[in-house]
């Protein structure tokens, strides 16, 4: 697995923002802008992320059903839910199934530096 970083949000100026401060870090990272998109991609390779951001309200598939489908792919990469909604029930019950943490909007470069620090090699 390479420090590989997969944001999954439909707000391309967010994906673009995270995957600057990624860069930054000197860590790469893919985006895709819905969950259906992630889904295909992990198909084809579940082990591929170090780390995998989701946002947890998109159209075509949202965060929670996203997650799920993740979770029987692989189980065992860090999945950070961004909202922008705080912690509110459904970040509690991604929490409960198995989330990493939460990722607050607006997204802060420190609080992705920590991110980096703690679960990606440099």
């Amino acid at each position: 697995m390479s420090n590989l970083v997969l944001i999954i949000d439909d707000e391309i100026e967010i994906c673009e923002m995270l995957s600057a401060m990624l860069n930054v870090e000197g860590i790469e990272s893919e985006v895709c802008i819905h969950g259906e998109n992630a889904i295909n991609k992990l198909e084809k390779e579940p082990d591929r992320y170090s780390l995998i951001i989701l946002d947890l309200y998109m159209p075509v598939m949202d965060g929670l059903t996203t997650f799920k489908h993740i979770r029987k792919l692989n189980q065992t990469t860090p999945i950070y839910i961004a909202s922008g909604y705080g912690e509110g029930a459904k970040t509690d019950a991604l929490l409960l199934q198995g989330a990493t943490g939460v990722l607050p909007k607006p997204i802060r470069l420190k609080t992705v530096k920590e991110l980096v620090a703690k679960h990606l090699k440099k």
